[in-house]
């Protein structure tokens, strides 16, 4: 007969095999899907058609932020000063402004179409688009995919 030691090793051998198997099999495949692909996804989820509106307003700040975690490109957001209110605006890779001769500064008068997200501590708008003068810079589609995930870069 084994011993009480021996037999508790084996049950809690037993007891890690199926945790490991159970974990494993929650995990997708790495060929199946692409990090890249959830954080794209993640993007994307965050942009609801339903909340879409037409904004103007004035430039106050301009940020630039490095690329975060499963980002791989810098990303523009501002502040917009409208009649009503201050806003912060999510629009995309400073990249993809740059190749469509794109720029903001404070001061500058824009107007956007985009989506509020509307989160416990901030609202933002998920900007679809941005007019500046006579300047159309396209950000996202209908759907709120990103044009830039998407290989169109040419302007």
């Amino acid at each position: 007969m084994l011993g009480f030691e021996a037999k508790m090793g084996r049950m809690i051998g037993k007891i890690g095999l199926v945790l490991a198997l159970i974990l494993w099999s929650a995990l997708p495949s790495l060929g199946q899907v692409p990090w890249a692909a959830v954080a794209r996804a993640a993007k994307t989820l965050q942009y609801d058609r339903g909340t879409v509106e037409t904004i103007s307003g004035t430039v106050i700040e301009v940020e630039e932020l490095g690329p975060r975690r499963l980002e791989r490109l810098s990303q523009v957001h501002l502040l917009l000063k409208t009649d009503g209110e201050t806003i912060f605006v999510k629009l995309g890779p400073e990249s993809w402004l740059a190749r469509h001769n794109f720029s903001l500064a404070p001061g500058d008068h824009l107007t956007v179409k985009g989506s509020r997200i509307l989160r416990p501590r901030q609202t933002f708008l998920v900007a679809g688009e941005v007019r500046k003068d006579s300047q159309v810079l396209p950000l996202r589609d209908e759907n709120g995919r990103p044009l830039w995930d998407r290989g169109l870069l040419e302007p």
